[in-house]
């Protein structure tokens, strides 16, 4: 963070601060989160001075967009209500991180060429 914020000095007690205000967040996405927001362009004579709330929302942003990019790739989801949300809240968690893993083909029980998708009709021989 200091080669984005050259002028932020950090001590012993910020870092232990730091270190406790990012418990949730991951190494790596705090590291993004950070060449994000030290690369926003500043006005000139600004100085830039980034706070755990900062990478904290930016961390956010980055898990949002990775749910949203690929959430509709999400394959099976079980029927039972009960077992559908912890599958959901389990499968985002993993969306979120980046770690999230499709099931086999034979999970699933299809092919890609099998799966419906807008404006293509599935034949059946």
């Amino acid at each position: 963070m200091i080669a984005y914020c050259p002028a932020q000095k950090l001590n012993d007690d910020s870092r232990n601060a730091w270190a406790e205000a990012l418990t949730n967040v991951t190494f790596q996405d705090a590291l993004d989160a950070v060449a994000i927001l030290g690369g926003r362009p500043l006005e000139p004579g600004d100085q830039l001075w980034i706070q755990p709330g900062h990478v904290i929302s930016e961390v956010r942003r980055l898990r949002h967009a990775r749910i949203e990019s690929t959430e509709a790739a999400l394959t099976g989801a079980p029927t039972d209500p009960a077992e559908y949300l912890a599958w959901l809240r389990r499968s985002r968690s993993e969306l979120g991180d980046g770690d999230y893993q499709p099931p086999d083909v034979a999970v699933t029980g299809h092919t890609i060429a099998e799966l419906p998708t807008p404006g293509r009709t599935i034949h059946h021989d």
